[in-house]
């Protein structure tokens, strides 16, 4: 069996005083994956302003940002979406929000998935 590079990351953009933040999982090379949004209308060429926040190399990348999506579908946290089709390929995922939420709420999604599911808590436990 291979195992392919799996990456979780949390992104941010600024825009004029406003924060935003982005979930994803991928296994492209992040630059790569930030130039392939693709942003439109008065988004474009905001490509390069997006940075990394914080970066995870895991296994369990999809499984947190499953995880993390439905924390962020839950009413407190649907109003903050920004649902602007001008910002390309995985539109849904940016919120008006800090980076430093967004990666509070995918902390908080690996210490549940440590506590609660019994394998990923021995291999840590063999680590």
């Amino acid at each position: 069996m291979t195992l392919h590079k799996q990456i979780l990351y949390v992104l941010q953009l600024k825009r004029n005083s406003k924060l935003y933040a982005k979930i994803g999982e991928t296994q492209q090379d992040l630059p790569k994956r930030i130039a392939g949004f693709g942003f439109g209308g008065k988004w474009k060429g905001m490509e390069k302003d997006v940075r990394p926040y914080r970066k995870y190399d895991t296994l369990l990348a999809p499984t947190i940002e499953r995880e993390v999506k439905k924390i962020l579908r839950r009413k407190k946290w649907k109003s903050l979406q920004l649902k602007d089709r001008n910002m390309g390929r995985g539109y849904t995922e940016w919120y008006i929000m800090s980076p430093k939420q967004m990666n509070g709420i995918v902390v908080k999604c690996f210490d549940k998935l440590k506590k609660n599911d019994p394998i990923v808590k021995n291999w840590l436990r063999e680590l």
